[in-house]
């Protein structure tokens, strides 16, 4: 979540929102989705 953004991801801002919306909507199944999916976008 805050990871990536701290790490100077500042583009993929959007990103880190799916993934803290992950967490909060649907926990660890989600967060993993849009690990995938940053990884892909990689």
């Amino acid at each position: 979540c805050f990871l990536l953004s701290s790490a100077g991801n500042v583009k993929d801002d959007h990103i880190s929102l799916l993934i803290n919306a992950g967490l909060v909507v649907g926990g660890d199944s989600l967060l993993r989705l849009a690990h995938v999916l940053y990884a892909l976008r990689l």
